[in-house]
């Protein structure tokens, strides 16, 4: 099934200045530049004149919260020792940018459909295609971040099966 999602060379007053905002966000978390990813958004969100409920104010707070999440992530740090009543920060920044970004996706299909948004119909569909990839890119962070602790788990019981002689052969 195609969709026809807008391109980055649409006829959008407002699309040059997002897609630079989007491209320097994103270039810098490929960079593992999270911190400096973060404060852009931060700085960004502060700066812009958007209304605090707009599609585009929840989409620099969600993408504000992946970076801190992405930090935390690469750091391994929800593979540590888990304390009782430590909760793990890094799952929780995933879920509360999940639930920004599904709110964003939302919004931008039902305004792109019945065009009652202010920002025009092309950028809505285009925020809300962006939030459906960044939806499925989360979800596989966190079922990575499930399966990590079951592989180590794992590990851990197989060696501890395993005779001295056997250990030998499987290094």
């Amino acid at each position: 099934m195609a969709t026809n999602i807008p391109s980055a060379s649409s006829s959008s007053p407002l699309l040059p200045q997002e897609q630079a905002l989007l491209e320097t966000y994103f270039t810098s978390l490929s960079e593992f530049a999270y911190d400096k990813a973060k404060d852009y958004m931060d700085r960004e969100k502060d700066g812009r004149r958007t209304p605090p409920g707009s599609m585009w104010a929840s989409l620099m707070n969600a993408l504000s919260l992946l970076a801190m999440a992405e930090k935390t992530y690469t750091s391994l740090t929800f593979l540590g020792q888990k304390w009782f009543g430590r909760r793990d920060q890094s799952k929780s920044n995933y879920a509360m940018a999940l639930t920004d970004i599904r709110r964003v996706k939302e919004r931008g299909r039902h305004a792109s459909s019945l065009g009652m948004s202010g920002t025009p119909a092309p950028l809505d569909r285009l925020l809300s295609h962006l939030c459906e990839q960044l939806e499925h890119y989360i979800e596989a962070r966190k079922d990575m971040m499930d399966l990590y602790p079951l592989l180590i788990w794992l590990l851990t019981i197989s060696a501890v099966k395993l005779s001295p002689e056997q250990m030998c052969l499987r290094s």
